[in-house]
């Protein structure tokens, strides 16, 4: 008698367990207003998290653009210093970009590096140029620059500043 009871228990049991999942199966889907709720939430913070994205994105092209106009001033610098040879940089703020005699291209194999800032990766602007009165920039045997320069890269609303000392030391800050 006791074995007839366990296996009428152990079947009731399995007989409740799948009218549970059947009920559990039927109930699966959201209602409409869940569906309103999740979608107002994710508004909410894709409207938050957008802008900010947009001013990260500008900050990152600002400071690339400055980044590389900065380390081709120091190459520059360094390139006369080791060849004991002047190196020229030319700057041109209507068409963002500057040219560097003297630095083999490494895509086009020329002695002529150019740079376009307002090219990918960098999407930016040379802002303000101040190379002591002319558009050229040009480092001496020993590194020195022939007059001190001020620059400015804009990426998007983002305004970076580059100086270089008469000894040729480049810092960049945000304005």
């Amino acid at each position: 008698m006791t074995a007839g009871c366990l296996s009428t228990r152990a079947a009731s049991r399995f007989a409740l367990r799948a009218s549970r999942e059947a009920a559990s199966r039927a109930r699966r889907g959201f209602s409409l207003f869940e569906l309103v709720v999740v979608a107002s939430i994710m508004a909410v913070m894709a409207a938050i998290a957008i802008p900010r994205f947009g001013r990260s994105v500008a900050r990152a092209r600002a400071s690339g653009g400055a980044n590389r106009l900065a380390a081709d001033l120091r190459l520059a610098r360094e390139l006369a210093m080791t060849r004991s040879a002047s190196v020229t940089m030319t700057f041109d703020a209507v068409n963002d970009s500057y040219t560097m005699t003297g630095v083999i291209n490494p895509i086009t194999g020329s002695g002529t590096l150019r740079v376009e800032l307002d090219e990918r990766p960098y999407l930016s602007q040379l802002g303000a140029v101040s190379v002591g009165g002319d558009t050229s920039l040009v480092f001496d045997m020993y590194g020195a620059p022939d007059s001190i320069a001020i620059f400015t890269v804009v990426g998007q609303g983002i305004t970076k500043l580059i100086q270089m000392d008469a000894a040729g030391t480049v810092t960049i800050s945000e304005l």
